[in-house]
């Protein structure tokens, strides 16, 4: 049981953790029974992001026939946007083998951008995630605090999707939602191992209103007449 347990992570300008668990037979033997956490908090401080989050960590009270959870809620800033997240996932014993995929449910706000993912997470490897994905806001050029990379701005939109990131590569597959009053659909992924990231796109749209394909073409914010 951790009473009140404070836990600072957080990377230098380089993007080297403060954690290191160690690979093959450096790798610590730890073993991990059942763990409860009472009051908990994790600082993640990273300057590459632009991040400082404080979340606070509470094991709920085990009910019969449920499995055990952790419940989490934070506030902070992430790329200089006001950023809040709150969400549940398994108990701590889970992470019996750091490489195994972690199930999480989560919800993020930062400004007017909202998004909410229920899927999994390697500990180990944290850019490894994959689960369902629910975007919506003002514009999707302000994803740019959860995407590394410039979006072109749109009318306001809500999509649901397939979220994958392995290593440089995002994929979002199977999307569907709404741009302004253009449906829309498909997949896309965004290739950021080489210089000069590479995006792909397969998208339809049973009813299109050309404007709000405006940024996509190049058209300035609030221009529809071109």
């Amino acid at each position: 049981e951790l009473t009140e347990p404070d836990v600072l992570l957080e990377r230098n300008g380089d993007g080297t953790p403060n954690w290191i668990f160690g690979e093959g037979e450096s790798a610590p033997d730890v073993r991990l029974g059942s763990v409860s956490i009472d009051s908990g908090v994790v600082r993640y401080r990273d300057p590459t992001l632009r991040a400082d989050v404080t979340v606070k960590l509470q094991s709920p009270s085990v009910v019969a026939g449920t499995a055990p959870s952790l419940r989490f809620a934070g506030d902070g800033s992430l790329r200089s946007e006001p950023f809040h997240i709150d969400g549940q996932g398994q108990a701590v014993s889970a992470v019996r083998n750091i490489g195994d995929p972690y199930q999480l449910s989560l919800h993020a706000r930062a400004g007017a951008t909202d998004v909410r993912f229920v899927g999994s997470v390697v500990p180990s490897e944290i850019e490894n995630l994959q689960g369902s994905l629910q975007l919506q806001g003002k514009d999707l050029s302000q994803l740019y605090p959860f995407v590394p990379l410039p979006l072109p701005w749109t009318p306001p939109y809500k999509l649901s999707g397939q979220l994958v990131h392995h290593g440089a590569r995002w994929s979002y597959r199977q999307f569907k939602g709404t741009v302004g009053d253009s449906d829309l659909g498909g997949e896309a992924e965004v290739d950021l191992s080489q210089a000069r990231p590479l995006v792909t796109a397969d998208m339809s749209s049973r009813r299109l209103n050309y404007k709000d394909l405006g940024g996509i073409v190049g058209v300035p914010p609030g221009d529809s007449t071109s």
